[in-house]
Formats: structure tokens, C-alpha cells, sequence
């Protein structure tokens, strides 16, 4: 853990956990100070699996609390802020973006798949902005690699999801960090796409 932060500069690591068992969720979480890989706090959340979406900020937020980071009312909304209320969206976002791939033998068949699935999310849920993200990323892709798609094609395609992710959520970073991809394969203004992948971090 301390080689890990020293490659990422930070001074706190993470680490948890989480099972399914039946219709709950355990969460186990704790917080590790990176320089002498001592454990600071440690917390198990037994909860419905349907709040798995809003376990994320009481977390974040304890975490806050435990090392005695002061946060702005603003910093308290956004990470209070949930992307969406609906189950179904959410966990077909969450395969849209992480396990897609395994499924397919080509990366053509995981775009493809990827962003069937973020247009499944949007259906459920029209305002989720992390849906949209996803599906412009997985439009731009398609340009790029082993897409097979023409890039300038899918560039303008992917742009329309972007801006409507940030139409809804203007800090949402995959929407930014999606924008700054477009700026540097497709623009190719890299000044540009350089302070969009800062933005987004």
C-alpha cells in the first residue's frame, strides 16, 4: 500500500469490500494512512442491495470526518448528490462500463454492447447523466482501435451524449474526461483536450 500511494501521491488509501448475500449488501470498507500502512478507521455496512447506489456518499463522508477534512456545503451536495434513484439503470450501467468486454470476443462486439446497454440506462432514467457519458465513450471508441467505425463519424455522434451528460450534471467527470478524449483523437487541439482531462480529474 505505501509503494501504491507513493505512485498515485496520495497520503490515504482506501481498501473494501462488498457481497451480495440474498437481497443485502455487506460493504466493508477501512482507511489506511499510505505512509506507515497503519489502519485509521473501519466500518461494515449491512443494508437492502437496493441502496448500494447511496452507500457511496455515507462513506465518503465518514472518511471526511475521519481524518478531519473540513467540507464546503457545496462539497457536501456533490458528494451527497445520487446519479440516479432507479436499480435497473444503474446496474446496467455498471455492466455497460465494467463488464461488457468478457462477454464479447471482439471490441467491436463491446462497444456495441457497452453502448446498448447505456441507451437501456437512459430509457429508464432520462436525467442520468453518468448514462449518457457512457454512451458518448462508447460511440467514440468505436472510432478508435478495433472500433471499425470512421472517427469523425463517431466523434460527432459521441459529442451530442457529452453535452447532454453536462447539460444535466456540469461537473460530471466522465462527461468531461469523454470531451477531452474527443478534443485529443478527434480535434486534435491537445491545449484543449489537456485542461478538459485536468477539469475531469
Amino acid at each position: 500500500i505505501p509503494e501504491v500511494a507513493g505512485e498515485l501521491k496520495v497520503s490515504y488509501v482506501l481498501e473494501g469490500t462488498y457481497k451480495k448475500i440474498g437481497d443485502q449488501l455487506r460493504v466493508t470498507a477501512q482507511l489506511i494512512e499510505a505512509k506507515n500502512d497503519r489502519h485509521l478507521w473501519q466500518s461494515e455496512y449491512d443494508r437492502p442491495y437496493e441502496e448500494i447506489i447511496t452507500i457511496q456518499s455515507d462513506i465518503a463522508l465518514q472518511i471526511a470526518d475521519q481524518v478531519k477534512v473540513y467540507l464546503t456545503g457545496a462539497e457536501k451536495k456533490h458528494i451527497q448528490k445520487i446519479p440516479t434513484r432507479n436499480q435497473e439503470a444503474y446496474e446496467l450501467l455498471q455492466e455497460a462500463m465494467y463488464g461488457g468486454y468478457y462477454d464479447t470476443t471482439s471490441f467491436a462486439g463491446w462497444y456495441r454492447k457497452s453502448l446498448d446497454l447505456a441507451l437501456k440506462a437512459i430509457e429508464l432514467d432520462p436525467e442520468y447523466a453518468d448514462a449518457y457519458a457512457a454512451a458518448g465513450s462508447s460511440i467514440l471508441a468505436s472510432g478508435n482501435y478495433a472500433g471499425g467505425r470512421e472517427m469523425r463519424s463517431a466523434g460527432w455522434d459521441a459529442l451530442h451524449y457529452f453535452e447532454k451528460a453536462l447539460e444535466i450534471d456540469p461537473a460530471n467527470g466522465n462527461a468531461l474526461f469523454g470531451l477531452a478524449q474527443l478534443n485529443d483523437w478527434f480535434i486534435w487541439d491537445y491545449i484543449k483536450a489537456e485542461k478538459g482531462f485536468r477539469k475531469a480529474m
